[in-house]
């Protein structure tokens, strides 16, 4: 079936590293609306703008923040916010992502994933174009932006760019580190080995380098899409910061807040009865089916709570 609106943008907030552990009340589900803003799961989506036959037969409807069946009204999904056919790259991210942008800057970290079926619309939204600049781009200037305005404190930016395809870790930035093991340790916590980072300066650094790594991102035509990406992309930035004042202060256990910052492109769910895959196309999609449902798993565990959690 084709939905109207097929693309969703999933963000979530965390506490700084750096802050003090407090008690805590009862675990909500982060897809709970009632649980604190800085650490639920919010889910946008963003329909794309259908071709006159598809929009026609399309079983679904939107209604507010709901998508609908519009044979059965009764069957109906809701989400945090919907945006139109009509909407802005821009509109999307000032909705959620620009409030997350600012929260790493003071120590949070975040989280925003494109998810949605092949050819919805996910790395336009995410990458942008010449003329409309996608969730990436505005999030880098906006960080930038964030940073001087914190005159009180001195900044430290490092960035990361990744992708998983056919279940295999590659560095973007440096092409030839490819099938990259993730570790775990007490001083790093999850890591993936070997992976470089690069410290930036300027949004114009970030952009050239994320330029330079999608070049080397693993993409292919299906019937559906002509530049169909066949694999996950992380775009990670790191974001170290004192206070400027405590600079003698050793005891200080604020001394350096360290955040991070992760955009994700998925790759698109398909069929391959649709996509026309054989081959290497079909391998491809069989591992991002499979990792998608992993997700998908993932989020249904954390929706149901710490009893769920496995």
């Amino acid at each position: 079936t084709k939905s109207k609106a097929p693309a969703a943008l999933a963000s979530s907030r965390q506490n700084p590293q750096s802050a003090t552990p407090t008690a805590a009340p009862a675990r909500r589900s982060p897809l709970d609306p009632r649980r604190p803003a800085m650490d639920r799961i919010h889910v946008t989506v963003r329909a794309r703008p259908l071709p006159p036959e598809d929009a026609q037969s399309s079983p679904w409807r939107i209604s507010g923040n709901a998508v609908a069946l519009t044979a059965q009204p009764s069957i109906r999904f809701e989400f945090d916010r919907i945006f139109g056919e009509d909407c802005h790259t821009a509109d999307v991210y000032g909705a959620r992502t620009k409030h997350i942008v600012d929260s790493a800057v003071q120590g949070f970290n975040g989280t925003v994933f494109a998810y949605g079926q092949t050819n919805s619309g996910k790395t336009y939204t995410m990458r942008g174009s010449a003329n409309e600049p996608g969730i990436i781009p505005l999030a880098v200037h906006d960080l930038f932006r964030t940073i001087q305005q914190h005159m009180d404190r001195e900044f430290l930016v490092r960035m990361s760019y990744m992708e998983i395809y056919n279940e295999e870790i590659n560095d973007l930035l440096v092409p030839e580190h490819r099938k990259l093991q993730i570790h775990e340790n007490y001083e790093r916590g999850i890591y993936v080995a070997g992976l470089s980072e690069e410290i930036v300066t300027c949004p114009e650094q970030v952009l050239k380098f994320v330029s330079f790594g999608e070049s080397h991102r693993h993409i292919g035509e299906t019937n559906m899409n002509v530049y169909s990406s066949r694999s996950h992309t992380i775009f990670r930035m790191v974001i170290e910061s004192r206070d400027k004042a405590d600079d003698s202060d050793t005891d200080s256990c604020d001394a350096v807040r360290v955040s991070v910052l992760n955009l994700v492109d998925l790759a698109g769910s398909e069929r391959a009865a649709k996509t026309g895959a054989e081959g290497v196309r079909l391998k491809e999609g069989s591992h991002i089916n499979k990792s998608l449902m992993t997700l998908g798993t993932v989020i249904k565990k954390l929706s149901e709570g710490i009893k769920g959690q496995g």
